[in-house]
């Protein structure tokens, strides 16, 4: 009996000596990348309340009428809250980058951390167009931060790590693979572009939790979710992601890089009328003159073919791999000048915001005003005779409301949205005029 038992206590040994031993061989990459980042990500709440007015009975007349008389009155408060993820990307200053969506309407945000401990948090800026954010909590101690990676060289069916705060479970980590890249994915308002796909689950709460590839390093901000299908997933990549951080957190909003282009898409009428055949590239109409293009020696007429090597068909190529650009980094363009090719480095920079005061007469024809005592919109103080606006009846008194997805509530935020929209060919506007709102789109002028 002794001897029996002897050898049963030697057996346990033996079994806890090789399960300890096997421990190492059961700490893949994704445990350690999740053990390494995971205190740096964080659940977000933002509280808002929301006013409902008195409804009818679900007869028009009756609607109307409670929508008339109750119009102004407080209705009734609920407060409500919105979940969300984050992580945080500098922990010496305390930023933290997140969905815009997660904070849009935030009276009061709270980060969570892996700890348990509640901070609260300042909103340093948002982007609804990238659908990005950065918040600010203080602490006393440094924090944990993500380790950047970068995402332009990303491979189909390499291994990612999603954490986030899914349905309100903290700090959940799913995995997958990237199942495509630069995917369009439209939204109720607007198109999303060259986002990252994956079958990492990423669910409700999700939102502005990291993307991580096997190494543990950062490569993009979960965003969204395809409604109708599951296993399809999105993320912003972290190198655009990066550029609108910097952005935000230095100056509050986005800055397009700037190179003082004015570019045409080519199409077979245009190519056969400059006598250059089957040539696909965009037109130079312009160059401003002490930009980044002038002093890197383009000229107008060239025909501007790629850019770091990759082709350039449509304006939205150009501009969007401008948005990809960290400011004060050099971009190659492969260039065709009089049926010969050269190639020519140029550095973009932020717009500078000395030339923002004359966009709104160069794009759209007007000179705008604040309103003291108004906080919603700016004074339209003169319509240029024959511009779009003067032909869609738009006159002297009446106030923009919001400039594409943009709320306007000063000069300086019409200045902005010219800046972001300044390279498209129309622009959606709210204008009010007297208790009235319209909506138009308008084609802005070169």
């Amino acid at each position: 009996m002794i001897k029996g038992k002897w050898i049963l206590f030697c057996l346990c040994i033996l079994l806890s000596l090789q399960a300890h031993a096997a421990l190492p061989d059961r700490e893949t990459p994704v445990v350690l990348a999740v053990r390494s980042v995971a205190p740096a990500v964080v659940n977000i709440s933002a509280a808002y309340t929301e006013t409902r007015h008195r409804r009818g009975f679900g007869d028009p007349f009756f609607d109307e009428f409670f929508r008339d008389f109750f119009e102004g009155s407080p209705g009734m408060r609920q407060q409500r809250t919105s979940l969300g993820s984050g992580v945080i990307i500098d922990g010496e200053r305390g930023y933290v980058l997140t969905n815009a969506h997660v904070v849009a309407r935030g009276e009061t945000i709270t980060v969570t951390l892996e700890n348990g401990s509640e901070l609260p948090a300042l909103l340093v800026g948002a982007d609804t167009e990238s659908d990005l954010a950065v918040l600010r909590i203080e602490s006393d101690t440094a924090l944990p931060q993500a380790p950047m990676g970068v995402s332009h060289d990303l491979m189909i069916g390499e291994t990612v790590i999603a954490i986030g705060n899914p349905f309100g479970f903290s700090h959940t980590v799913t995995t997958g693979v990237i199942s495509a890249t630069n995917r369009h994915v439209r939204s109720n308002r607007q198109v999303f572009k060259r986002f990252i796909q994956t079958d990492a689950s990423i669910n409700p709460g999700n939102s502005g939790g990291p993307l991580l590839n096997i190494r543990g390093e950062l490569i993009g901000i979960n965003t969204a979710i395809h409604a109708r299908a599951q296993g399809i997933g999105f993320a912003i990549p972290i190198d655009r992601a990066r550029r609108i951080a910097k952005d935000l957190i230095e100056h509050g909003m986005v800055i397009p890089l700037w190179a003082g282009l004015r570019i045409q898409e080519m199409d077979r009428g245009l190519a056969d009328y400059l006598g250059k055949g089957e040539v696909q590239g965009l037109l130079v109409r312009e160059v401003e003159k002490d930009s980044p293009a002038s002093g890197a020696g383009i000229r107008p007429g060239d025909v501007l073919a790629a850019m770091d090597g990759q082709p350039v068909t449509k304006i939205t190529d150009y501009r969007e791999h401008l948005e990809m650009l960290m400011p004060e980094t050099p971009v190659r363009l492969d260039l065709l000048r009089k049926g010969r090719s050269l190639t020519l480095s140029m550095t973009p920079r932020s717009f500078p915001m000395e030339r923002a005061a004359a966009l709104p007469e160069k794009l759209m024809g007007i000179q705008a005003a604040e309103q003291p005592g108004t906080p919603h919109g700016v004074v339209l103080t003169e319509v240029r005779k024959n511009s779009a606006l003067d032909r869609a009846g738009v006159r002297p008194g009446d106030r923009i409301r919001s400039l594409g997805e943009r709320e306007i509530t000063s000069l300086s935020d019409l200045h902005a949205a010219l800046i972001r929209h300044r390279m498209d060919r129309e622009v959606s506007l709210r204008i009010q005029r007297g208790n009235r709102i319209y909506t138009l789109t308008l084609p802005l002028e070169s």
